[in-house]
């Protein structure tokens, strides 16, 4: 993949091999931000948790540098899953994944809230 600019990126799922270089640039990430204190972490056991089945991690390489990595994650029925938030029914908490920005969906169970709410129900 070639970003804009030029730059040849490697997008690939992370392994737990690899937790010290997401950490790595979660901290270097998080060392810029004005007002560190805004930003939520994840701690060394959220990211284990991800790995053994509780979601996925993705990275972008550049050079074989670790550049960017995003979570998908699968709470299941459990407190970090924000369905409860927009009043999910807790049986249908392990199907939602909430709208991703800019509109763009990326899970059937938010397509069907919309496919709803345009039926006027």
């Amino acid at each position: 993949m070639h970003t804009k600019e030029g730059y040849q990126l490697e997008i690939r799922r992370l392994y737990h091999l690899e937790l010290q270089e997401i950490q790595a640039l979660m901290f270097d990430v998080i060392s810029r931000l004005p007002f560190q204190d805004l930003f939520a972490m994840d701690d060394e056991n959220g990211f284990l948790d991800l790995f053994n089945g509780q979601g996925e991690i993705y990275g972008a390489f550049n050079n074989g540098t670790l550049v960017a990595y995003s979570v998908l994650a699968f709470p299941g029925v459990s407190e970090s899953n924000l369905g409860s938030e927009f009043g999910v029914l807790e049986v249908e908490l392990p199907l939602f994944t909430r709208p991703m920005y800019g509109g763009k969906n990326r899970h059937c169970y938010s397509k069907r809230l919309i496919g709803l709410k345009n039926e006027g129900l």
